[in-house]
């Protein structure tokens, strides 16, 4: 060792890789340095760069370039609702035409056998079950061939009509195709049931059709029963049919 050479000196317990000071940002009376300030003064002032406020609502007037793209993305975006509402009647009306009879205000057979099969699976124990009957126009047939198929339509029309009529607001009427109909009413007794046949039987013979001025009367079967728990919506047109075909044999 040379102990002629000049050594600095370091404190106990500095190894030398003690970092340096941090610069002072902010003197003593709490206002900004001047190095900080020289560090923000090439930065855009924060106010004049907002586009928009609070809330997303325009704070200024946009630029002529931005506008015109705004609005056209505002006009694309009407034309899909637009379309979407478009679309969306379109699908109701395809949902109605397939639950719907083609010319009476009734559900056809797939509805109401959907609607029955609803209401037997979702039955109550505590309540009764539903009644189901059926009902057939019996002359139909002759009303088709001597007068012609605009007079089998009205004349369906009125019975469905006079069916309407004859229901509460909880019951269900449908079309199982042809000249037959199926009327599901809930929670009867077999007594209810039997007398609520009976009126509408005297209620279609009472309301005769219209056609060409002509009066002609409305021939019709009715046959069903309650319903048993448990029983699937085919099983349960088949036991009102059976009732049906046994009464009018």
């Amino acid at each position: 060792m040379d102990v002629n050479k000049t050594t600095s000196i370091r404190p106990m317990g500095d190894d030398g890789s003690r970092k340096p000071p941090r610069k002072k940002l902010f003197s003593s009376d709490n206002e900004p340095s001047d190095e900080m300030e020289d560090e923000s003064a090439g930065l855009p002032h924060q106010k004049d760069s907002q586009a928009f406020a609070i809330g997303g609502l325009l704070s200024e007037k946009m630029p002529e370039p931005m506008q015109l793209a705004f609005d056209s993305m505002v006009s694309e975006l009407e034309q899909m609702r637009h379309k979407l509402e478009c679309a969306l009647r379109a699908e109701a009306r395809f949902l109605e035409a397939t639950h719907q009879h083609s010319f009476l205000p009734i559900v056809n057979r797939r509805e109401f056998y959907r609607e029955l099969s609803h209401i037997l699976l979702n039955s109550d124990e505590s309540v009764p079950p539903p009644g189901l009957f059926l009902l057939h126009l019996n002359n139909g047939g002759k009303i088709r061939r001597e007068l012609g198929r605009g007079a089998l339509d009205q004349a369906l029309e009125k019975t469905c009509s006079v069916i309407a009529d004859s229901l509460d607001q909880n019951d269900l009427v449908g079309s199982l195709g042809g000249n037959d109909f199926a009327v599901l009413l809930l929670s009867p007794t077999p007594e209810v049931l039997e007398e609520r046949l009976e009126q509408l039987q005297q209620a279609l013979q009472q309301e005769p059709f219209l056609w060409h001025h002509r009066k002609y009367n409305l021939d019709v079967s009715l046959g069903g029963g309650v319903l048993q728990s448990g029983q699937s919506a085919e099983n349960a047109v088949a036991f009102a049919d059976n009732i049906f075909v046994n009464k009018n044999k």
